[in-house]
């Protein structure tokens, strides 16, 4: 049988997850049953089962008062589980529930508690696999059954609250953290940070109970003797569920969850306590239990559902749905498959079958279940569902599942297991040779077999990681599967959860390469064996000559991977945006990208591999790919196919032209550039006089954001080539014509280029910035803001990336200090110059506000910048103090530690996620302080991080938008280790690339006074030329086009540097607006406007009424004197003779007139 993801297809039963969810709750009672255990006696033998390897769960003093539950110790690899009887009747349903108690926790051994503990009220069902455990074995048989494999993850059915003293596990649905989290039937409703260590008794930031006694520790103290729990005090908790399904859970009297609303319907339950302790330990203690329920029996059925109907019918899996019954009581259902009703049951009114077989027909009922467990006299249905069979896919495989096979061993499954390998008990779909995260469960083996087929020809090596033991087999001559009870595996891993190794070094690497032919399939077998824990297991290769560390590896995904089997059923690609024709020079970076959304009823897995010409490019195989430094051997025909589960689609070709190499046109004073947005024309340079500057060369860009490369310039009247090139974002676009807005009245040319504007929406800014200037001159900005609509308008800021000096305070000790305002990553002070590293090329974005200029843009999957440039060791300060400073955004936190910035692990320096939590971590010469309160995403932070080798009033410490947020008393000792400074990842580690922005990294080789600090926290280090800064409401500003007809438009004059950053931020109206219709640039400056009376800035006494083309002449309209000049810039003269209305043959490039 097939079992994977439920979907939103209705509430399906929680039975079908393959991991179930953990939870704990609490609930209201009334005309309740209760029960209090003091533990003032032995429980065990009194309904209470004790289990795990802790040999002393009951303490019979020590309490609060007389005895208690040590469900840990400060021991390392211990476990503690206690399994409460029910307190109802056998046909009684618990519909609320309150479980109060007592807990004393902390004092661990080292520094760092682990692992936790967690409180469960799972189902009684038959489908919570602890209780079926416990059930069949009379005691608890390990923590493989809770979620994630972990004791502190709690049961995988019902309510469960964990209390998580060590992060970077995973749960079912999420990584985990230090503190609270609670689920309910598998799925997390709430995560709470609790990042305090050994916090005072009442501290409700910290999860202990009491300070650390290091000085018990150091004379010797026993974790059994009742003075290590001496300075630990008692606190409440207590997990509630009312009757209406509310859930409320409090901890040291502070509420963590306040009635959130579930969908939690009652069944038998069971209390459960577990607990467990790593390398890491500390005191787990529970008294006074007190529990609650509120039960019913009887009472009657429901009335029946109706109109049961089959839905989409797979491989693997099977669709109903039914109509509800006419009742305004709570009711549940429960669905009979063959005349046996399946375990759980079903909140919604649809259900997705997973637990069948292809090629297999199946008849289905449905009964209304009451909130006492009753169910209807009468079932909806029977209904038949017929299985399809499966057919081969691409990139996807099926691992066969043998279950029930304990000890870790691969031997047992190979060997001992008379069901290998004929006769699974299930399977399930997985994307190639990457198993992660996992989450079957334990005492189980996998097998899976399939084809690879090398892209290139070479020498390979292989590397393999699993939890726990795997081999893995090739047939290094056909596509045929090995054997694995006859051959002999080419790598395996003996124990658990070790990375990838270089070759020589494990086993669990070829110690020589293979040779492998490319186009060639290759048969492999892939054999896993799960004990208890977490389960998972990845597969990668290297060709030789590749120099990617073994741990930056990634699994081997995507067309690689042959010979699967699956469902295409429900499948679905949709191609948003396809692949677009594109031409650039020689020395070009050409993006190419395609946007997607796909999945199936298994997994949302979407996989992509690009080609060129047909063939496979090597290591394409994401959503967007570059073609960095383009040469003429790079033109062709490209395009992208999409893999699901069960289904794949090709994009549409994309044709890619490599131009020849041609030498930008040097722009001199006068040259234009205009950019025109959300033009009604097509993309490219059109050609027209428009604007305030005449400009006659256009570059046409749509869309809402997007970017454009080598804009063309208006050289004089002749079309320039540039390497400039300009990037947009926006939260929409718009079409000025046929809108109805008064103020998009353009005639003439204006009327054809300024057709369309990129728009705010009340809120979000636009913002638009342009590369690639000359910054050897000043340059102004002409901003069009035609769109506006009377009544509405926002702010405008413009900031140059030139101009600008460090502080003379904060230059006193700066090592270092990279701003990316000219888009680069050169260090502005010194010679600590970067390169980018990863797939695709590093894109940039605005900084904290557009004085900052432009930002890192990293992707998370690879990037970061590596500091190439100077000598490392000077970046160590080894022996001393330092600081570095950087502004951040975090875009996602999708793998622990990811860094910020760092020269390495040990006693080297690192700013970083810690670990698996929402908050942040600096250790620079000793270990992580603790993480302060969660960090918002999506966000702009300022961050300091310090390190004082005088350690006078703190070692280490680390401040978030200018407050102290943690800190280190231990004083530091910087050491070397001859590693680059990385942004954005980790020199010492793989995989912890940054997932947002980073601007304006800065390192000192001392420590910064707070008010250096609070400076930092308030701007730039060196802040951009200074921005013009202008109001624009579209029904007090009234300026005059040169074409006559009337609109808005700004300018900001003598902005340098190579590049500028344009923000529109909405103030004015509902909803507030601030569009861009199109941006000039006047390289020199010098802007003198040609029109009198403006809101742009021009003065009185004349203006231009209006410019026409009649029989060849161009005509003039005006009042006051007509000035003429044959440069924007001027010098104006007056016309001689001139009168109104003014004619001229237009004979030549161009000629400019204002009116005064």
């Amino acid at each position: 049988m097939i079992k994977r993801k439920n979907t939103n297809l209705g509430k399906s039963l929680k039975t079908f997850a393959m991991v179930s969810a953990a939870s704990i709750g609490i609930g209201s009672y009334a005309n309740a049953g209760q029960v209090t255990w003091d533990f003032s006696s032995d429980p065990d033998g009194d309904g209470i089962v004790l289990s795990g390897n802790n040999d002393e769960i009951w303490v019979e003093s020590g309490g609060n008062p007389g005895g208690f539950l040590a469900v840990t110790y400060p021991e390392g690899g211990q476990t503690g589980f206690v399994a409460f009887p029910s307190i109802d009747a056998d046909n009684e349903i618990v519909t609320s529930f309150k479980l109060e108690g007592d807990v004393r926790i902390g004092n661990s051994t080292g520094p760092r508690a682990a692992d936790g503990f967690s409180v469960s009220l799972a189902r009684d069902n038959g489908s919570d696999p602890v209780v079926e455990d416990l059930n069949s074995n009379g005691s608890i048989s390990g923590q493989g059954n809770f979620a994630g494999g972990i004791a502190e993850g709690g049961s995988t059915t019902g309510v469960a609250v964990s209390f998580d003293t060590w992060s970077g596990n995973t749960l079912p649905d999420g990584g985990d953290i230090e503190g609270i989290i609670v689920r309910v039937d598998n799925v997390t409703v709430t995560r709470v940070s609790l990042p305090t260590r050994h916090g005072e008794c009442e501290d409700i930031t910290s999860l202990q109970t009491g300070p650390r006694n290091q000085e018990y520790w150091d004379d010797g103290g026993l974790p059994r003797d009742p003075e290590s729990w001496a300075e630990l005090c008692w606190q409440p908790f207590s997990v509630e569920v009312n009757d209406d399904a509310q859930l409320s859970v409090s901890f040291k009297g502070n509420k963590v969850l306040d009635n959130f609303q579930t969908d939690y319907f009652p069944t038998k339950s069971r209390l459960i306590l577990a607990g467990r302790t790593g390398g890491a330990n500390e005191h787990t203690h529970f008294d006074n239990l007190t529990l609650t329920t509120k039960a019913v029996s009887g009472g009657g059925a429901a009335p029946a559902p109706s109109n049961l109907a089959v839905g989409l019918q797979g491989a693997g899996f099977v669709d109903i749905s039914w109509t509800a019954p006419a009742t305004d009581d709570r009711v549940a259902y429960k669905v009979e498959r063959d005349g046996v009703q399946l375990q759980g049951q079903v909140t919604g009114t649809s259900f997705r079958d997973f637990d069948v077989q292809p090629n297999s027909s199946y008849s289905y009922k449905v009964y209304t279940m009451s909130i006492a467990g009753d169910l209807s006299a009468n079932a909806a249905g029977p209904v038949t569902a017929k299985t399809i069979g499966e057919v081969e896919i691409a990139n996807f495989l099926k691992m066969n599942i043998y279950g029930d096979i304990g000890g870790t061993s691969t031997e047992v499954l190979l060997f001992e297991d008379p069901n290998f390998p004929n006769n699974p008990s299930s399977s399930i779909y997985i994307n190639g040779l990457d198993f992660t995260p996992g989450g079957i469960g334990s005492n189980y083996g996998g097998f899976v077999t399939g084809t690879l087929t090398p892209p290139e020809s070479g020498d390979y090596h292989f590397f393999i990681r699993s939890d726990d033991a795997s081999e893995f087999f090739l047939n290094e001559s056909g596509a045929e599967a090995p054997d694995p009870t006859q051959d002999f595996p080419i790598a395996f891993e003996m124990d658990c959860c070790d990375g990838f190794y270089e070759p020589g070094l494990d086993d669990a690497t070829t110690p020589v390469p293979i040779p492998l032919t490319a186009g060639k399939a290759y048969g492999f077998a892939m054999v896993v064996k799960e004990g208890g824990g977490g389960d998972w297991f990845q597969v990668a290769w290297r060709k030789e000559g590749d120099d990617t560390p073994a741990d930056e590896l990634e699994p081997i995904t995507g067309a690689a991977i042959g010979g699967g089997m699956g469902d295409p059923t429900g499948a679905y690609i949709t191609i948003n945006a396809q692949p677009a024709d594109i031409s650039a020079p020689e020395n070009a970076n050409i993006p190419l990208s395609v946007d997607v959304d796909g999945g199936s009823p298994y997994f949302d897995t979407v996989l992509y591999q690009w080609y060129k010409d047909g063939a496979i490019i090597p290591g394409a195989n994401k959503s967007s790919m570059t073609l960095r430094n383009a040469q003429k051997g790079d033109a062709g025909s490209y395009h992208c196919s999409i893999t699901v589960l069960g289904l794949s689609k090709d994009s549409d070709a994309a044709t890619v032209t490599v131009t020849d190499y041609v030498p930008p046109t040097p722009l001199v004073a006068g040259n234009t550039i205009g950019i025109n947005f959300a033009s009604e024309e097509a993309n490219g340079t059109v050609s027209g006089a428009a604007g305030v500057l005449g400009t006659q060369f256009w570059n046409n860009v749509e869309g809402a954001s997007g970017s454009a490369m080598y804009l063309s310039a208006d050289a004089g009247g002749s079309v320039g080539n540039t390497e400039i090139s300009v990037t947009w974002a926006s939260p929409n676009t718009w079409a000025s014509r046929g809108r109805g807005e008064e103020n998009n009245s353009a005639d003439g040319e204006d009327a054809a280029l300024m057709t369309g504007y990129i728009d705010t929406n009340g809120e979000d800014p636009n913002t638009v910035t342009v590369q690639g200037l000359p910054d050897d001159v000043t340059y102004d900005v002409i901003v069009y803001t035609k769109g506006g609509v009377i009544g509405r308008g926002g702010d405008y800021t413009v900031a140059g990336s030139g101009g600008g000096s460090v502080d003379p305070g904060l230059s006193n000790g700066m090592v270092a200090y990279w701003n990316f305002n000219d888009q680069d990553f050169n260090d502005s002070v010194g010679v600590f110059h970067g390169e980018e590293r990863g797939t695709d090329v590093i894109n940039f974005t605005s900084g904290p506000n557009v004085g900052f200029g432009s930002a890192l843009a990293l992707d998370g999957v690879d990037q970061f910048v590596e500091i190439t440039g100077g000598d490392n060791t000077a970046l160590s300060f080894e022996g001393g103090s330092m600081a570095v400073s950087a502004w951040f955004r975090i875009g996602g936190f999708d793998k622990g530690w990811q860094a910020l910035v760092a020269k390495g692990e040990g006693n080297r320096w690192r700013v970083h996620r810690r670990g698996g939590e929402s908050g942040f971590a600096h250790a620079g010469g000793t270990g992580e302080g603790p993480a302060g309160d969660d960090v918002t995403f999506d966000e702009w932070h300022h961050m300091v991080a310090l390190s004082d080798a005088e350690g006078l009033d703190y070692g280490t410490r680390l401040y978030i938008d200018g407050e102290i947020y943690s800190e280190n008393a231990s004083v530091p000792e910087l050491g070397e280790n001859n590693k680059n400074v990385f942004i954005g990842n980790n020199p010492d580690t793989g995989n912890r690339t940054w997932n947002g922005d980073i601007d304006d990294v800065a390192i000192w080789d001392r420590i910064l006074t707070e008010d250096e600090i609070q400076a930092l926290a308030s701007g730039a280090i060196a802040p951009g030329a200074s921005a013009t800064i202008a109001h624009v409401d579209a029904d007090g500003f009234d300026g005059t086009w040169v074409e006559g007809s009337e609109g808005n438009f700004i300018v900001f004059k003598g902005v340098s540097g190579s590049s500028f950053t344009l923000q529109g931020q909405p103030t004015t109206g509902s909803p507030a607006r601030a569009p861009i219709n199109a941006v000039e640039i006047l390289i020199g400056g010098g802007f003198t406007e040609p029109i009198a009376g403006g809101g742009g800035g021009g003065g009185g006494g004349g203006s231009i009424a209006g410019v026409s083309l009649q029989d060849g002449q161009v005509v003039i309209e005006y009042s006051g004197t007509l000035k003429s000049a044959d440069a924007v810039t001027g010098p104006y003269n007056a016309v001689g003779g001139a009168s109104s209305p003014y004619s001229v043959a237009p004979t030549k490039a161009a000629e400019f007139y204002i009116a005064e």
